[in-house]
């Protein structure tokens, strides 16, 4: 299977998903679902099968929309799709926070030739556990489950980008999920990043970015980020700060990409 599958040239790695066979398909499908310990795809990731950047939650959050069955019963996903976007990153929540991450993938990737469809095409979202919570403090991570979901992270999905959202005070607070993403990322320590920087769209009180540059096992390198707040959290749901924040690590992000 070709290596540009998980280039680091956003034209290669849509051109080269857009390329495979069916049979190529199923077998990236076979591995990104082995082992996995719920049924599959795990409901609220949606992602293509080589995101470009992806984004790493706790849980699908407790804002479905109104009559939505399959929220409540945690119905799998569509398998990662191949050179689209997964057609879960257009739901419509009620806290936009779909919209927010859309916003964020779009500002990230649509330079240059791509449109925004392609961009989403090289996006997707999957979380450390599947079940439903609108707080932080009342996720009870599932190790087996994590553990699945950060071994694909690194192993098949290969993001140039990695986006921790809501991420940085529930590591403080559970030293062993911390230890998990610190395991299956050599080279990784939470508490010394190699770069951060305040975020620049609001002044009121001190939000940081902390990244970390890390080579995975395939040789594949990995820009790992904490953002500086969860997208349905003061200041973020202010649409001028959030649009500041994307813009903001969008210039940075721009030397990943050839």
């Amino acid at each position: 299977m070709s290596s540009k599958l998980w280039s680091n040239s956003r034209d290669e790695r849509l051109k080269a998903a857009r390329a495979l066979s069916e049979d190529e398909i199923k077998r990236i499908h076979t591995d990104l679902e082995r082992d996995c310990p719920v049924d599959v795809w795990p409901y609220g990731s949606p992602t293509t099968i080589n995101p470009m950047l992806l984004t790493l939650g706790l849980s699908p959050g407790a804002s479905p929309f109104k009559g939505d069955v399959e929220y409540s019963i945690r119905t799998p996903f569509e398998m990662p799709p191949a050179g689209r976007p997964h057609p879960k990153v257009y739901y419509k929540d009620p806290r936009k926070y779909w919209y927010s991450v859309r916003k964020l993938a779009i500002q990230i990737l649509a330079q240059d030739s791509l449109s925004d469809e392609d961009s989403l095409a090289l996006f997707g979202h999957v979380n450390l556990d599947t079940e439903a919570s609108g707080a932080a403090k009342h996720v009870q991570i599932n190790a087996r489950y994590a553990r699945w979901v950060l071994l694909n992270i690194r192993n098949h999905l290969r993001p140039r980008i990695l986006i921790c959202l809501g991420l940085s005070g529930y590591f403080k607070d559970n030293p062993k999920v911390a230890n998990l993403f610190e395991e299956n990322f050599s080279g990784l320590k939470l508490r010394c990043p190699h770069r951060r920087y305040e975020l620049e769209s609001y002044q009121r009180k001190k939000y940081w970015f902390k990244e970390w540059d890390i080579v995975c096992q395939h040789g594949n390198k990995v820009r790992i980020v904490l953002w500086p707040q969860h997208p349905v959290r003061s200041p973020m749901t202010n649409e001028e700060v959030w649009r500041g924040a994307c813009e903001q690590f969008s210039r940075r992000a721009s030397e990943l990409f050839r």
